[in-house]
């Protein structure tokens, strides 16, 4: 009895044929609906970061912000309805009678990450929290560093930093400027005196 030689069925072939196509299809689907969160995720974070520029803005106009206290500081305290003093976080005030809080229900976050003001040599921003991740696939904090010397106006400019589908992912706060801040003791004072 001869025996007979084992040979792979059309049927085996079709079915592994049509397993790779599948699982290949199933990558890429998946593939495409993370990039499209990922770029979504950056349309929130612009959103976000508008509306906490506009809520800065009106408390500058209102209570004139001086500055902030450290080099990074969370975006934690807008929920504040009344404080004591000229701080409320680590934002100091000028006028803080003038504080009309709260300006949000509870602190915006991405990521489950609190949005953070920066201090730079150009002043101060707002930027996603540290570990955010974006759609350029940067890291808030480890593969994208925003320190005092971080040069954010070019930042928003560029993909592969803080900008996304020409939306800017961080925003200038504009503070309180003292007129007198710049003026020298001896523009006040009579030096023949």
């Amino acid at each position: 009895m001869e025996e007979k030689e084992k040979q792979p069925s059309r049927f085996s072939w079709f079915a592994l044929i049509l397993a790779l196509i599948f699982v290949a299809v199933g990558t890429s689907v998946i593939m495409k609906y993370l990039a499209q969160a990922r770029t979504a995720n950056d349309g929130l974070i612009a959103d976000h970061v508008v509306k906490l520029q506009t809520i800065f803005k009106r408390i500058n106009e209102s209570c004139k912000i001086t500055a902030f206290r450290h080099k990074k500081d969370h975006i934690d305290f807008l929920n504040v309805i009344s404080f004591a003093g000229t701080v409320v976080g680590p934002m100091n005030l000028l006028e803080p009678e003038n504080w009309q809080g709260p300006y949000v229900d509870e602190s915006l976050t991405m990521n489950g990450k609190e949005y953070q003001i920066v201090a730079t040599k150009t002043g101060f921003y707002i930027v996603p929290g540290d570990g955010v991740k974006l759609s350029n696939g940067q890291i808030i904090g480890k593969t994208l560093l925003i320190t005092p010397s971080s040069k954010i106006e070019q930042m928003v400019r560029d993909p592969q930093a803080l900008m996304s589908n020409n939306r800017a992912l961080a925003a200038r706060i504009d503070t309180y400027q003292n007129p007198f801040s710049s003026l020298a003791k001896s523009d006040f004072v009579d030096e023949d005196e």
